[in-house]
Parts: structure tokens; sequence; C-alpha cells
């Protein structure tokens, strides 16, 4: 019998003490999801994680939890967005992985957010800064 994959997201945003769960990143090297925003969604409600982001090398995917009765809708997409040019250029799962990374460490000193479109400069002002600013960047397990 195969045992079934347990979700486990690439990066994660705490508390400075690793106590509160403030947003959790998934990582796809290809555009293609399949299942991956249903499991997604399922850790963000178990968790009781309030915001998350799916990178792509083509799209970022915001999700927001309402904290609503009904756990099937309680996760909300915010928005796709054009990922910035960084990720396009990752190949890999490693190369995607340090341009995520590289881009969240850097958008709390950078003003204007870089040169993302005016909709993610808006999400990331509304939702992923103050989460930044608050927590802690962290890889969510063992990784390359």
């Amino acid at each position: 019998m195969a045992v079934p994959e347990v979700f486990s997201p690439d990066l994660i945003v705490t508390s400075e003490d690793g106590t509160n769960l403030g947003f959790v990143v998934e990582l796809k090297a290809t555009d293609e999801l399949g299942g991956t925003e249903r499991q997604f969604k399922e850790y963000m409600l178990l968790m009781r994680c309030p915001l998350g982001l799916i990178a792509t090398p083509r799209t970022i995917s915001l999700y927001q939890n309402e904290y609503t009765p009904s756990d099937e809708d309680s996760i909300r997409l915010i928005g796709r967005y054009p990922a910035p040019p960084s990720f396009a250029s990752a190949r890999t799962e490693r190369a995607l992985y340090d341009a995520v990374r590289g881009w969240l460490e850097r958008l709390p000193a950078e003003p204007d957010f870089g040169s993302e479109s005016a909709e993610l400069r808006a999400a990331v002002r509304y939702y992923i800064a103050p989460s930044l600013m608050e927590g802690v960047l962290r890889a969510a397990g063992p990784r390359y």
C-alpha cells in the first residue's frame, strides 16, 4: 500500500519565536498546479494560516483565509499576478526557490516593491509586506 504524500509548503513566515504562522509559500517549477491548490488550501485551513502564496515561474497566486464557518469557502483567491522576471528564468525547483526567497527577502527594504505590475505591487503593499515586516521568513523544512 502506497503512503500518501503529506503536503508541506516551501517557505513560511512566522513570529520571531516561531509560535505563530503568518504566511505560507508553495513553489511549483511548472505552471500546472494539478492538486496543489486544493492541498495548499487544506493546509492553510488546518494550520489556521491567514495568508498564502503559490509561485510558479509565470504567476503568483495569493490566498487569504477568511475564517468562515464553511471550510470549503474559507480560503479565498485574492488574485493571480504576473511573476517578477527573475522567476521566469528559474529552470529548476532550486532556482525558483532561490528566486522567490530572494524576492521575499528584498520586499520590506524596497519602498516601491520592485518592478512588478501595479496590481502585484498593491497586493504586496497590502498583504505580503506587513506579514514579512512583522515576522521571520524561514524554510518550512529541509531543502536543497
